[in-house]
């Protein structure tokens, strides 16, 4: 059985883990190996608990079979150019490398547009990785297509990054359009 839940201050230990395991895995060949060697665990439960502390994110622990698993972030669209009353962001998905492939990135997906449909956005969206190619299939499989925004991040070289978007609820936008401001 698989859950989501609220995380908490007693998760971040394991949720820097996790994050420091997928990080490592998903994105070795795209961020410098130093740059990944580097990722600490001190670092990473700062980040994690920074992110528990406040703002408008939302960070919930995945659990199968009652042992942690990953963990999702969402909250309001982050992206100037996009309303954020109408838009939600899927911020981040971190699964434990051997949960892979188990369905549960899809679950946690779904999961975090049910929640951002309950906080009225129309319209989610997420960020990835241009060359991270299995991630794109991921999120087209379920859905999300390009959008056409598209960012460069320095992570220790510059790297594109490319937003996908699916619509949450049948209104008057048309499919191909994306709220803004």
């Amino acid at each position: 059985m698989t859950t989501l839940r609220t995380a908490t201050l007693e998760d971040v230990p394991t949720l820097a883990e996790i994050h420091i395991a997928a990080s490592r895995a998903a994105y070795r060949g795209l961020v410098p190996d130093e740059r990944l060697d580097r990722l600490d665990a001190r670092r990473s439960q700062e980040r994690v608990r920074s992110v528990l502390a406040g703002g408008d994110a939302e960070t919930f622990a995945i659990e199968r079979e009652g042992e942690p698993a990953g963990s999702v972030t969402l909250g309001r669209c982050r992206d100037g150019a996009l309303d954020p009353d109408a838009t939600g962001e899927i911020y981040g998905i971190y699964l434990s490398p051997d949960r892979w492939r188990q369905g549960l990135g899809t679950l946690a997906c779904h999961e975090a547009e049910r929640l951002l449909r309950k906080r009225g956005a129309r319209i989610a969206v997420l960020w990835t990785f241009e060359a991270n190619r299995a991630a794109r299939r991921s999120y087209k499989a379920i859905g999300y297509v390009l959008d056409g925004g598209t960012r460069t991040i320095d992570v220790g070289v510059p790297l594109p990054i490319v937003r996908y978007r699916k619509r949450l609820t049948a209104d008057e936008h048309p499919i191909d359009g994306l709220p803004t401001r």
